[in-house]
């Protein structure tokens, strides 16, 4: 690629064109987003690591974006799909440690529904990763996330918990609910 520069001679000083000052201006904002982006995230959020991709937020302000906790286990169990998509992030209290056995998916709305989980990841409270699904695992009615991630039952222990699941291409009804019944 070439860049042509244009440059004039006015009463002795080089002034470049305007268009010039706009790319010059550009790379300016984009190398302090950049400087930003940077001093903003931890070198592990680039990464891809759990705790640094996603904000977590505190489960118990969840109620009001579709999120319902599974309150003996303190982990999302329910979650509203919007425009064929969800994306939760939750830091909720595992009361005792716990052995998940199962992890039914159901969709009570919609029976019919299927779509693509692309994440599922828990850490636990030592930043152990206690789950963690990553490959696009496609899911419909009664599929157990346990079984098709090939992951054994989970051990979750007591303690702050952060919990993320990221979904896309739910259809055929783009709103409505996915739960996971915990076992």
């Amino acid at each position: 690629m070439f860049v042509i520069i244009a440059i004039q001679k006015k009463n002795g000083h080089v002034i470049m064109v305007n268009s010039v000052k706009k790319f010059v201006n550009s790379a300016k904002i984009l190398a302090v987003a950049l400087s930003l982006l940077i001093l903003c995230f931890h070198a592990s959020a680039i990464a891809d690591t759990m705790p640094d991709t996603i904000q977590m937020k505190d489960s118990s302000n969840y109620a009001q974006r579709g999120v319902t906790i599974n309150k003996k286990l303190g982990i999302p169990e329910s979650v509203m799909i919007q425009d064929g998509f969800f994306a939760v992030g939750v830091q909720g209290n595992v009361p005792k440690d716990v052995t998940v056995e199962e992890a039914i998916v159901s969709f009570p709305e919609k029976p019919e529904e299927k779509g693509t989980i692309n994440r599922i990841i828990i850490v636990g409270p030592d930043k152990s990763i206690e789950f963690d699904c990553r490959p696009d695992i496609s899911v419909s009615q009664d599929v157990d996330l346990i079984t098709i991630c090939g992951k054994g039952p989970v051990k979750l222990k007591a303690g702050n918990t952060d919990y993320l699941a990221i979904g896309t291409g739910l259809k055929p009804d783009l709103y409505t609910r996915l739960r996971v019944n915990l076992q």
